[in-house]
């Protein structure tokens, strides 16, 4: 499964000529709006592509995403390892280095553990594993300090 933004597609299919047949393209937009729909999506794929192994290159992030679904992005992005380890599928997800903001990169480094650009495969320098994820939560908008009440109403 290959799921980029839509405007990227005509372009894969172009480079992969005949060679793209088998291959479930998806546009990322639409799928990844909301971020949190990617994991259960590619875990559908990957059940129905039971006793196979597959394969799963994702871009959900992009150039002109807003501080929320950056935000959302990086929490799919922790969980991602999890939600795969021990399935079979491999991950693969491309960043515009070029397009995103540097801190975006330095996320994307500290929530995948390898990294692969013109020098090759590495693992990732700042990578922080399950503690990533536990980490998350700073990702969540700062609790109110006196919670609203809870509206009511009587019965007359």
């Amino acid at each position: 499964m290959v799921a980029v933004p839509g405007w990227k597609l005509d372009m894969l299919r172009g480079a992969l000529g005949g060679h793209g047949e088998g291959v479930d393209f998806v546009d990322m937009a639409s799928l990844g709006r909301n971020p949190r729909r990617i994991i259960p999506e590619v875990l559908r794929f990957a059940e129905d592509h039971a006793g196979h192994r597959t394969r799963f290159v994702g871009e959900p992030m992009w150039p002109g995403r807003s501080a929320a679904e950056v935000r959302e992005v990086a929490r799919h992005e922790a969980l991602i390892n999890v939600a795969f380890a021990g399935t079979g599928t491999a991950v693969l997800c491309p960043y515009d280095r070029a397009g995103l903001d540097g801190a975006v990169i330095t996320g994307a480094l500290r929530t995948h553990p390898q990294v692969r650009d013109r020098a090759g495969s590495r693992a990732s320098p700042t990578y922080a594993g399950s503690a990533g994820v536990e980490a998350d939560h700073t990702l969540l908008p700062p609790l109110h300090p006196t919670p609203p009440p809870w509206p009511s109403t009587t019965a007359s």
